[in-house]
């Protein structure tokens, strides 16, 4: 495991490939199903083993990636499970049970992960439920440097989601931010992030490009089965979750895992696939990023049902 992770981080650091997925990752024996008007208490309650936390902590250890929590967000939890809340039903949060639109985790804070990563605890074949992601190289190509110059200047807000400002008070709306950083970062919420009402009209017409420009890029769905850990930047590119199907709505909305954000920079049996695009979403966890145990790889074109 520790060379494969090597792998990872030395493929980030030099502008190689950045999203993985590993398969055959370690679970916990018993995986609780949580009371849905309060998850985060009733895990508190039901969870008794952490194998599945310990592993995302491992791994982020290894990759150079710390862990990364808010004071704020799940009572200052380095790992989430991301499981829906009936009160965040169709909302454009980590507790709904609907889609999500492309964005990067915290969009409106100041400070964010630069790497994800997504650990499958439960899932059914039979729901088809992906995690989509577009390489943030891959969108710049349409837009022209013009285009880029003006997504650069901070003339974009982007308003807090409803289980923030639920959490914090005083998150609203973030302040004047820029789009598009360093080489290709991007901080954009689909749906959510728009110009400053007093922007001058290029910077509008600029994020029209943009909106265009992810329409066109190149983007891959992987769906994230039991057992499988995907790990991808958070702030190089944008993620979504694209529901297809559902056969079993309940089994979907209990869709359990760990998720641990990370900032920047696998147990002996797991194999690690690199995946230029993202899976889907059960477990999870934050680190801060800088910059999976056996490689075995796939084409980064592959798609998975999850």
């Amino acid at each position: 495991m520790a060379a494969a992770c090597e792998q990872i981080r030395v493929a980030r650091a030099s502008g190689g490939e950045a999203a993985y997925l590993l398969r055959n990752c370690p679970l916990d024996p018993e995986i609780p199903v949580f009371d849905q008007d309060d998850p985060v208490a009733d895990k508190y309650r039901q969870k008794k083993t952490f194998v599945g936390e310990g592993f995302l902590a491992l791994f982020a250890e290894l990759t150079a990636t710390p862990l990364l929590a808010y004071s704020t967000r799940n009572n200052g939890d380095f790992f989430h499970d991301v499981y829906a809340h009936n009160r965040y039903r169709n909302t454009q949060t980590q507790k709904t049970d609907g889609e999500l639109y492309l964005h990067n985790d915290r969009t409106a804070h100041p400070v964010r992960a630069d790497f994800l990563a997504l650990l499958g605890m439960r899932s059914d074949p039979r729901n088809l439920i992906y995690t989509g992601y577009v390489d943030g190289r891959d969108v710049l190509p349409f837009l022209t440097p013009q285009q880029q110059a003006l997504l650069r200047q901070p003339l974009f807000c982007t308003p807090y989601d409803e289980y923030s400002r639920d959490s914090n008070s005083l998150q609203v709306d973030s302040k004047p931010h820029i789009v598009l950083k360093e080489s290709h970062c991007f901080r954009y919420y689909e749906t959510r992030t728009k110009p400053l009402p007093d922007a001058p009209r290029e910077a509008f017409d600029a994020m029209l490009a943009f909106k265009d420009a992810l329409v066109r890029a190149k983007k891959e769905r992987v769906r994230i089965g039991v057992g499988e850990l995907f790990s991808f930047p958070n702030q190089a590119g944008l993620h979504n979750r694209e529901i297809v199907e559902l056969c079993d709505p309940a089994q979907a909305a209990g869709c359990a895992g760990c998720s641990r954000p990370t900032a920047s920079a696998a147990p002996s049996t797991c194999a690690a696939s690199r995946a230029r695009f993202p899976p889907a979403w059960t477990a999870s966890s934050t680190t801060p990023s800088n910059r999976p145990t056996r490689p075995d790889y796939r084409p980064t074109n592959e798609r998975r049902d999850r």
